[in-house]
């Protein structure tokens, strides 16, 4: 959270305590900073899409969750150098809300694929 606000610019602008006016406790940063922030952030993406992914590359294998939408069988493809993408074996007929690729079948790329990668919680259970 702390370097969200920072790459948001957040606390750069001088506040009112009280009566007083206290000086800001960050200054934005540089462009050079925000660049590197976004490298950062694109590698751990391709790092966590890897690891969720890490039994199913370069093949493709089918998911023990359904499809939201339809209940067809979903089936998730990753290459060693592309992020991972989720795709509805029901074809056309399914009604899911994303977008369909080149032979009609709704498919979910990388992040929005994230949740169905993901075992589901049971009830009363948190993430770690």
């Amino acid at each position: 959270m702390y370097v969200e606000g920072r790459v948001l610019d957040e606390d750069t602008e001088p506040e009112l305590l009280g009566a007083a006016l206290v000086a800001a406790p960050f200054s934005p940063l540089p462009e050079w900073a925000l660049h590197e922030a976004a490298r950062v952030a694109r590698a751990c993406e391709q790092r966590v899409a890897r690891v969720v992914t890490a039994d199913s590359i370069p093949d493709s294998r089918t998911l023990p969750t359904p499809c939201p939408a339809c209940g067809g069988a979903l089936v998730v493809r990753a290459a060693p150098a592309e992020p991972p993408t989720v795709t509805c074996r029901t074809g056309a007929a399914c009604g899911a809300d994303t977008d369909r690729d080149s032979r009609g079948r709704r498919v979910w790329e990388w992040p929005a694929c994230l949740p169905l990668l993901l075992p589901a919680q049971a009830p009363g259970k948190t993430a770690a």
